[in-house]
C-alpha cells in the first residue's frame, strides 16, 4: 500500500514538473491596502505556481516584497516601483534575465523580463481614459511586434482595464453598467461613443496574441469576469455583482505558447474576496 501511494506521489509531482503555471493578480493596493498581506501570502503558496505577476503592489519595495515572494517559494523577484504609482512585481521560481522598464512617453510603464525561456510583459493600463489606453498601445504594440519576430514564447499579462471582443455575449447583459458609465462624467470617458470599447483588446489580437482564458473557458461560468470582487461595498451581494462582473484582466500568449495551453481558471470565493477587488487568472501551459 505504501509502496503504491509513493508511486502515485511520484507521478503527480513529474506531471507538475512538465507543466508551468502562472498567476496574474491586481492585488488592490498592496492586497487589500496591507490589511490581506498574509492571507494572499497564503493563498499563493498554496497556488504552487511557477510565474506570479502582481499589479498595485503598494506600499512595498524591492527588499521588501522579495522577502514577501519567498514565502511562496520564489527566490526571484523585480519590483518596478512606476511613476506616479501602482508598483508592478513580478516573481519566480526561476531566475530573471533582460529586464526593462517600458516608459517612454507614457503615462504608466510596463515591465518587460525573460524568465525560463519566455519573454514576459507585466502591465497595468490606465483605467481613467481610453484615450491614454489607446497612447499605450500604441507604445506597448512596437515591443510586442519585435518580440514575436524573434519567434519566442510571449507572455502578456495584467490588468488591461479594458474589455474583450470575445465578450460581446457577456457585455449585451450588462445594461446596469453601462447606464452607469454613461451617467458618470469620469467612467464615460472610458466608453467609446457611448458604449463599451473593445477596440484594444482586439488590437492585441490582431497583432496575433491569443487569449487563453478565452481559448479555455469559453462558455464556462468563470469566464464571466475578473472583475470586481465583493470586496467592494458597492457589490454587496452576487446579485449585485452579477450586473457588474465582467473580464478587463487578461493572460495573452504568441500561437505557439497557446498550442501548450492546459489548464486556465478565474477562481473565486473564500479568501480571495477579501485580497482584491480583482480576482486572479491563473493559466498553465506544458513545460517543453
Amino acid at each position: 500500500m505504501i509502496k503504491k501511494i509513493l508511486i502515485y506521489l511520484a507521478l503527480l509531482s513529474s506531471l507538475h514538473a512538465d507543466s508551468l503555471k502562472i498567476i496574474s493578480y491586481n492585488v488592490l493596493y498592496g492586497f487589500n491596502h496591507g490589511k490581506s498581506i498574509e492571507v494572499a501570502s497564503q493563498w499563493l503558496k498554496e497556488q504552487e505556481a511557477d510565474f506570479v505577476a502582481l499589479q498595485e503592489v503598494k506600499g512595498f519595495s524591492a527588499d521588501k516584497f522579495a522577502e514577501l515572494a519567498k514565502t511562496w517559494g520564489h527566490d526571484y523577484s523585480y519590483f518596478y516601483n512606476r511613476k506616479p504609482g501602482m508598483p508592478l512585481a513580478f516573481s519566480s521560481r526561476f531566475p530573471i534575465t533582460e529586464v526593462e522598464e517600458l516608459h517612454q512617453g507614457v503615462k504608466r510603464g510596463f515591465l518587460k523580463l525573460k524568465c525560463h525561456g519566455y519573454s514576459f510583459m507585466v502591465v497595468h493600463m490606465t483605467s481613467q481614459r481610453l484615450t491614454a489606453r489607446e497612447q499605450e498601445l500604441t507604445y506597448m504594440s512596437s515591443q510586442i511586434k519585435d518580440l514575436l519576430k524573434k519567434d519566442e514564447g510571449l507572455i502578456v499579462l495584467g490588468d488591461f482595464n479594458s474589455f474583450s471582443h470575445l465578450d460581446l455575449d457577456r457585455l449585451s447583459e450588462l445594461d446596469d453598467l453601462l447606464k452607469e458609465m454613461r451617467q458618470n462624467p469620469k467612467k464615460k470617458a472610458n466608453l467609446n461613443k457611448g458604449h463599451f470599447d473593445v477596440s484594444i483588446m482586439s488590437s492585441f489580437d490582431e497583432l496575433g496574441l491569443v487569449d487563453l482564458c478565452h481559448e479555455k473557458l469559453f462558455g464556462k461560468e468563470a469566464i464571466k469576469g475578473s472583475f470586481p470582487s465583493t470586496l467592494l461595498e458597492k457589490i454587496p451581494n452576487r446579485e449585485v455583482q452579477e450586473k457588474h462582473l465582467r473580464r478587463i484582466d487578461f493572460v495573452l500568449s504568441d500561437q505557439k505558447t497557446a498550442k501548450k495551453l492546459l489548464k486556465a481558471d478565474i477562481p473565486k470565493g473564500g479568501a480571495l474576496e477579501t485580497i482584491s477587488d480583482h480576482y486572479p487568472v491563473i493559466i498553465e501551459i506544458t513545460d517543453n
